[in-house]
């Protein structure tokens, strides 16, 4: 039966991220209002975002937006029960996030004609929607009996 990673460590790692993407926010609440926002300061190296990454990177942010608003509900819920629920529901966000940046990076590669680009994006989204499970390892390869060990008793 294959494995697939236990829903605690997703968790866990749905909190995390989540508190590094706190940690990291400009705002005093911790909302940016765009993207605009988080984009560093135009300088003679740095050049502005073109429209494709703004809507990419608002798409992320829209993602932030509403995996914040979910820690702030997951810090007054009352029960184990509840904050099951919402962090079940901060990895769907995530989850859903992604997919929709892979989808609108895939659309872009496509529009410039980059197949190979879109294809790649496309199949990252697919093992996003339904992830091959965990593969046991291999067992060691048992050797075949030679004609000592069979003198001896056979394989045991």
């Amino acid at each position: 039966m294959p494995r697939r990673a236990p829903l605690p460590l997703l968790t866990a790692i749905a909190m995390f991220l989540t508190s590094v993407a706190l940690a990291d926010s400009p705002t005093p609440g911790g909302i940016p209002a765009t993207a605009q926002a988080r984009r560093p300061a135009v300088s003679a190296i740095a050049r502005p975002l073109t429209a494709d990454e703004s809507a990419v990177a608002d798409l992320r942010l829209a993602g932030q937006h509403n995996v914040q608003a979910c820690v702030v509900r997951l810090a007054s819920a009352p029960d184990m029960a509840s904050r099951d629920a919402i962090q079940r529901e901060i990895i769907a966000i995530k989850r859903q996030t992604e997919l929709d940046v892979l989808s609108r990076l895939a659309t872009l590669a496509r529009s410039r004609g980059d197949i190979k680009r879109a294809q790649s994006f496309e199949e990252a989204a697919t093992q996003l929607r339904s992830p091959k499970p965990l593969g046991l390892p291999a067992a060691p390869a048992k050797a075949a009996p030679t004609a000592a060990s069979v003198r001896e008793g056979g394989a045991r």
